[in-house]
């Protein structure tokens, strides 16, 4: 499974201690690939990732399938199904902050800060 991979982590260090930053194309120690695949800070690229990625897919539709069927979203949510989704812990990571204010309706979440999603998440709520 050598080659290259796109970096999903915000930062990684290699065994050199050269920095890598979120998005840097990285080749990875073989020992170390399983790891950071399972981690997700790595993802693979071009032949590779459409190969494992379709591999993933397949596994992720079978996880789906055995779930319930879950209705389609809408983005301009009521306040009563906007209470319905579960509002995270302040202390929660901004990936999981991130989810839940697309859930609720703010487009540019990825590109806000923590804070600023929580507080983009507080007007919301005021409306």
């Amino acid at each position: 499974m050598a080659g290259k991979y796109r970096l999903r982590a915000t930062l990684w260090r290699d065994r050199e201690g050269v920095r890598h930053r979120r998005g840097d194309v990285v080749t990875p120690p073989e020992e170390d690939i399983d790891r950071l695949l399972r981690a997700r800070a790595i993802e693979p690229l071009g032949e590779q990732a459409q190969v494992e990625g379709k591999s993933e897919v397949v596994g992720s539709q079978a996880e789906k399938s055995k779930a319930e069927p879950v209705a389609p979203q809408n983005r301009e949510q009521s306040p009563a199904s906007a209470q319905a989704l579960e509002r995270p812990k302040n202390a929660a990571a901004k990936p999981v902050w991130e989810a839940y204010a697309i859930e609720r309706g703010v487009e540019n979440a990825a590109e806000l800060s923590k804070d600023q999603i929580i507080d983009a998440v507080n007007a919301l709520d005021a409306k």
